[in-house]
Parts: C-alpha cells; structure tokens; sequence
C-alpha cells in the first residue's frame, strides 16, 4: 500500500460530512466529576451515532459505493492478518481518489492513499496501476472504517469491514457485537435475519446492571443499537445481550477492559 502524507483538508472533509445528522443528548452538569463522565459519554454518543451511520452507508455520496473482497487469510505468532482489494461503483469520473481510515484507536481519520483510480471492472488500483490491498490485524470485533473520496471532495463512499466478527446465529437470525474503542467501552450490536419491521425483546446485562426492553426490526429486518457496557466501579467484565423475536433469539457474550478475545455463543 502507498503511504502519504496526512492532508488536514480531507480529515474535516470526512468528519464534518460524517457530522451530518449526527445525534447526542445533554444532561445537567451538577459538578466537575458529572461533567468528566458526561463529556466522556458525549464523546462515545459521537462515535457510536458516525460509527453507526458509517456502517449502514449513510454518509455515502448517493450511487457511489465500495465492496470490500477477501483476498487472503492467515494467522502468525497468534495473530490474524486478512488482506483485502476494493471495487466501487459510481466514482465520480475525470476524478482520482483519496482512500482514508478512521481506526478505533485514533482521534480522527488520516490519508492512506492517494492519486487512486477505478479500473474498468470496477478494482481500485494505485497511481502506478497495481490493485490497492488492504491489510488489517484485527481484534475481535474490530471495525475498520475507511472513505474513498473524491480528489474535489465532492463524493465519498464511507465503507466498513470487521474481518474478526464476533457474531452468533440462531434458527436463521444473528447478532454481533461491533468493536468501536480498543477495551470495548463501546460497541454496536448489530442483529438481522429477523422479519420485517418484527416487534424484538431485548435484553443486556453487565453484572447486576440489566435493560430488557421492547424495539423493533426495520425494513430489512435489521437492528442496530450503541452500548457502553461498562459498569461503575469495574476495571473489565462481560456483557451479554439476546434479542428475541417470534422464530429466534440469538445471544452473545462480549468481554469488556481486557483484550475482548473471548466470546460466548448461547444456542
């Protein structure tokens, strides 16, 4: 992969297009210390709610998109390597391309690449004409967040892949849990396969913190909602969350403030 230099312009380019529409609730401010974990909660409300619409192509230029294809696999000294190539569609035309990433360990996106082009068949290739691969170590659960934008910066295509998932099926329905912060303070849990605009119970537990409520399955059967698993008083634990609905109830189990390389299915 070409490196380049960091470009300041594109970075508030994404991040103030990935700003569009973004979302967070304030609450009252009592004393410093509610106002440090207030802050800390609006920062992950912020994450959490352009994670979210990121994942789901919300912050795309209309008709531009990108698929991501495995390209290979492999595992050394414990640790998983996925490579990958890029093919879009509806890039803009007479423009190059910026591809840039947002890691979950950084504050904001930085330039990969630049000077990139779309073949005929749609392959994402570099400024001297080879396939641009793309290479990821992930932890569990990991997304990789990455935009492709216009050299004008006019179009982008905002586009996700996890290639370590934590996921578990059930009776031809799943959920995940997304990795937005390195210990997982945060996370997506992304659930689909269930029918179309189904009512779902849902229900989550860190220790004795527990929230069982009712939500609903949109259009396309799928359900996203942001966590922040951690409980008061506690360095790391495991947050286990099931969603039911009329033919299925997939679960899992996530660790929080270690490594998060543990996961429990439940059938």
């Amino acid at each position: 992969m070409n490196g380049a230099t960091k470009q300041s312009t594109v970075r508030v380019f994404v991040l103030s297009l990935a700003l569009q529409g973004f979302y967070a609730f304030a609450a009252p401010q009592p004393s410093a210390a509610q106002q440090t974990a207030d802050a800390a909660n609006l920062k992950a409300q912020q994450i959490a709610a352009i994670s979210v619409q990121w994942m789901t192509g919300k912050l795309s230029t209309p008709g531009f998109t990108v698929e991501t294809h495995e390209l290979a696999r492999s595992t050394k000294s414990g640790r998983l390597s996925v490579q990958y190539n890029m093919h879009a569609v509806g890039a803009p035309k007479n423009q190059t391309l910026i591809l840039t990433s947002w890691p979950i360990n950084a504050a904001d996106a930085a330039v990969l690449n630049t000077g990139l082009v779309v073949s005929a068949n749609g392959l994402v290739l570099g400024a001297d004409g080879t396939p641009i691969v793309l290479t990821f170590s992930p932890m569990p659960g990991e997304v990789s967040r990455l935009n492709l934008v216009s050299a004008d910066k006019k179009a982008i295509s905002s586009f996700s892949v996890v290639p370590k998932p934590m996921i578990h099926e059930n009776h031809g329905c799943s959920v995940e849990a997304v990795r937005l912060m390195p210990h997982f303070e945060l996370a997506v849990i992304r659930a689909k396969g269930f029918r179309p605009n189904e009512d779902l119970q849902f229900a989550s537990k860190s220790y004795s913190e527990a929230k069982d409520s009712q939500v609903k399955a949109d259009a396309n059967g799928e359900y996203l909602v942001a966590l922040l698993p951690f409980v008061k008083n506690k360095k790391k634990g495991t947050t286990t969350v099931k969603l039911k609905g009329a033919n299925c109830a997939p679960e899992i189990s996530f660790e929080w403030g270690g490594n998060g390389e543990t996961t429990r299915h439940h059938r």
